[in-house]
């Protein structure tokens, strides 16, 4: 049974302000889902960087890789350069010393470990002793030419042409007779890793 009654004033002052049906709702886009979006950068990131990675693989295996020079051969390379400047003959003798020891220094500290560049000749030589790493003859004949070396950059030394020629000649026999020996079927490679 259905009851019927009439609306009171004040229920049709109320319906009056009713809107009309807005009829049926639309369903939402899938595509306008956030996660749909995030999903999709992702992806597009994902394959992005795997594009780039398979570029940088494809680049390194092209490229060279070159061992390290022995530090040898770098000395061996400013000594001719500091040959090549002929700085005796100008008169530069501070220059070649500063230059010379500072390539036997670096030489040092790249092939056997000691810390030497920005070291005191005394402070250098007490560690070379220490290291064990030079023979007694070479720490010997290194204490001389530091030493030499000193005098001329600290203390106003001039040294003859002939004084500079010996101590050019004795850092390149120091550095020829520091080189290893390779053994019998190794490689220079192995020898300077």
């Amino acid at each position: 049974a259905i009851r019927v009654r009439e609306l009171t004033e004040a229920e049709l002052m109320a319906v009056e302000h009713f809107e009309a049906n807005a009829g049926p709702a639309e369903l939402p886009n899938p595509w306008f889902r956030p996660w749909v979006w995030w999903t999709a950068a992702g992806v597009l990131v994902a394959a992005l960087g795997a594009g780039v990675a398979v570029l940088l693989l494809r680049r390194l295996r092209e490229m060279r890789i070159e061992p390290a020079r022995p530090p040898w051969e770098t000395a061996y390379d400013r000594l001719r350069e500091l040959d090549a400047a002929k700085y005796p003959e100008q008169g530069e003798y501070e220059t070649f010393y500063v230059e010379l020891s500072g390539i036997v220094r670096e030489y040092i500290e790249d092939q056997f470990s000691i810390h030497a560049p920005e070291q005191t000749t005394p402070e250098f030589l007490s560690e070379a002793a220490r290291s064990g790493a030079l023979t007694d003859a070479h720490q010997r004949r290194l204490a001389r030419f530091l030493k030499h070396s000193d005098r001329v950059k600290f203390a106003q030394y001039e040294p003859s042409i002939d004084e500079m020629e010996r101590s050019f000649v004795l850092v390149l026999r120091f550095i020829d007779e520091t080189i290893p020996v390779l053994e019998e079927g190794a490689s220079p490679e192995d020898e300077a890793a």
